[in-house]
C-alpha cells in the first residue's frame, strides 16, 4: 500500500469553542489529513475567563483542546472586546513558515491574526478556505455599509474557497461578489454525539427535569438559552409570556443564561406577575444544557441581530421546535429554521406576534409534534460530517497543479473515497430520531 503524504491544514481561530473542537478532533483522526489549529488565546478552557456579556467568570466543563494538535500564539495584548487589533500575534508568519500548510483555513476577517494568515497564504501561493456566519438581515449604519462595500469584496476575492453555513450566509457572499462555484455548503456544527448519548435516556431525563421545574404533563415548556444582552431582546420573550398567560396557563418559560440584563428581567417578571411562570436558571455550563433542552418543547429567540445562533440548532437536536424573530440569520428555505416547516418566525420587536406564535403551538399540538419531528431531522444534518464534507468537496475542486503537490495524489484519492462514502448518506438512515415526537413524550 503506497505511503500517503497527508494534506496539511492550518486553522486560525481566536479561541477554542465547543462547536469546532469536535470537528478538529474528527479531522485529526484521518491519516490523510495533517491538521494544526492556532489559537490566539484559550480563555474559558485552560483558565477561567470573565465575559462581560455573561456578567460572570466561567470555565467550560467539556474538553475543547483534546484530540488534535494546537498551539497558542503569543498575543500582542490580552483581549477585552475581541476587537480587530486585539486578536493579533506577530508569530503568525513564523509558525506558518515552519508548518508549511497546503491550506490556510480562517474564521472570519474581523481579527488581524486572520488577515496575517491570509497574507502569508497569498505570498506562498497556498489555498485559503474561509468560513463565517455573516448575513445581511440585521441593521448596519450607513458608514459601516460603506466600509464593507470597500473592503469585503477585496478580502473575499482572496479566498480560494468559502464554506457557507446557511441561506442568509450565502446571500451575504453573493451580495459582495462571490460566485456560487466558489462556495461549498457546510454548517456551523453542533456536537451530535453529545445529544445521541442523551437519546437512550431521553424520556427519563425529560420527566426528571420537568418534575424539578414543576412543569405539568400538558404544559408546554418554552426555553431561551443565551446571554442576557440587549441585542438578543430577552424582555420581548418575557412580555410575550405575560400576554400568553392571559389566554392560557398551560405553559412555562425557562431562561438559561446570564448577562447585564439579569436584574432588569427579574424586575419585569415580578412586575408582570410571572414568578410562577418564568423561571430564571442563570448560567449553565455545557454539560448541563442538553438536559434542560430535552425537557423543553419550544426554543425562543427574539434577537435583533444574531447571525446563526447554535443554541437553536442544539435545541432542535434535543427535540424542540423554535420560534425566532425574522432578524435571526438561520432562517431560509434550506437553512435550519424553515418557517412553518421546522419552526415559526415573527417580525422582530413585535411582542404581540410572538405571543400569537406561542399560543399557536400551545393550542395546536399536532402542529407542534410535526414541527418538532422535522426540526430534529434538520438538526441531524448540522454535525461534523457536514462540515468535513464541505471542506473535502472544496479540496477536490482545487487546481492541484497550483495548490497541491504531486505527492498528495493518494491523499486526494482518500478524500474522494470519503466523500463518496459519507457525503450523500441521508441523516435519517444513519442517526437515531425521536419518532414520533409529541407534546407529552
Amino acid at each position: 500500500m503506497p505511503l500517503v503524504t497527508p494534506i496539511s491544514i492550518a486553522v486560525f481561530l481566536s479561541h477554542p469553542n465547543q462547536h469546532f473542537a469536535v470537528s478538529f478532533r474528527a479531522l485529526s483522526q484521518l491519516p490523510f489529513i495533517n491538521l494544526r489549529v492556532y489559537y490566539h488565546n484559550t480563555r474559558g478552557t485552560t483558565h477561567s475567563a470573565l465575559d462581560k456579556d455573561f456578567g460572570c467568570s466561567y470555565t467550560w466543563d467539556v474538553p475543547l483542546c483534546e484530540g488534535y494538535s494546537y498551539e497558542v500564539l503569543e498575543p500582542k495584548q490580552n483581549p477585552v472586546d475581541f476587537a480587530f487589533f486585539e486578536i493579533d500575534s506577530p508569530r503568525v508568519a513564523p509558525v506558518l513558515d515552519q508548518f508549511q500548510p497546503d491550506i490556510v483555513w480562517i474564521f472570519g476577517y474581523n481579527h488581524r491574526m486572520c488577515i496575517r494568515a491570509m497574507n502569508w497564504a497569498h505570498k506562498h501561493r497556498r489555498a485559503v478556505f474561509f468560513i463565517s456566519d455573516a448575513e445581511l438581515i440585521h441593521h448596519r449604519s450607513p458608514f459601516k455599509l460603506f466600509l464593507k462595500k470597500l473592503i469585503v469584496p477585496k478580502l473575499l476575492k482572496r479566498c480560494t474557497r468559502i464554506i457557507t453555513v446557511g441561506d442568509n450566509n450565502e446571500n451575504y457572499y453573493s451580495h459582495y461578489g462571490v460566485s456560487q462555484i466558489k462556495m461549498a455548503r457546510g454548517c456551523l456544527p453542533i456536537d451530535l454525539n453529545t445529544f445521541h448519548r442523551g437519546l437512550a435516556s431521553y424520556a427519563t431525563i425529560r420527566m426528571k427535569i420537568r418534575k424539578e421545574l414543576d412543569v405539568g404533563k400538558q404544559d408546554l415548556l418554552f426555553s431561551y438559552c443565551g446571554k442576557l444582552i440587549e441585542r438578543k431582546r430577552p424582555l420581548d420573550i418575557v412580555r410575550a409570556s405575560a400576554i400568553v398567560k392571559n389566554s392560557s396557563l398551560q405553559f412555562k418559560l425557562i431562561i438559561i443564561g446570564m448577562g447585564p440584563m439579569n436584574e432588569i428581567i427579574q424586575q419585569e417578571i415580578s412586575n408582570l406577575g410571572l414568578k410562577q411562570t418564568v423561571i430564571q436558571l442563570g448560567f449553565k455550563n455545557q454539560s448541563e444544557v442538553p438536559s434542560l433542552l430535552m425537557a423543553s418543547d419550544v426554543a425562543v429567540m427574539a434577537s435583533e441581530s444574531d447571525p446563526h445562533p447554535l443554541s437553536i440548532t442544539e435545541s432542535m437536536a434535543c427535540g424542540t421546535t423554535a420560534i425566532i424573530s425574522d432578524k435571526v440569520g438561520c432562517i431560509g428555505k434550506t437553512d435550519v429554521l424553515q418557517d412553518e416547516n421546522t419552526g415559526l418566525t415573527y417580525p422582530c420587536g413585535n411582542v404581540q406576534e410572538l405571543s400569537k406564535c406561542m399560543l399557536k403551538l400551545i393550542h395546536n399540538r399536532p402542529l407542534l409534534a410535526e414541527l418538532r419531528t422535522k426540526a430534529r431531522v434538520m438538526a441531524m444534518s448540522q454535525g461534523t460530517e457536514t462540515l468535513i464534507a464541505a471542506i473535502f468537496r472544496s479540496i477536490l475542486t482545487l487546481d492541484s497543479e497550483q495548490y497541491l503537490k504531486s505527492q498528495k495524489c493518494h491523499a486526494i484519492q482518500n478524500i474522494r473515497d470519503w466523500v463518496i462514502k459519507y457525503d450523500k448518506v441521508p441523516c435519517s438512515d444513519t442517526l437515531p430520531l425521536l419518532n414520533p415526537l409529541s407534546a407529552n413524550d
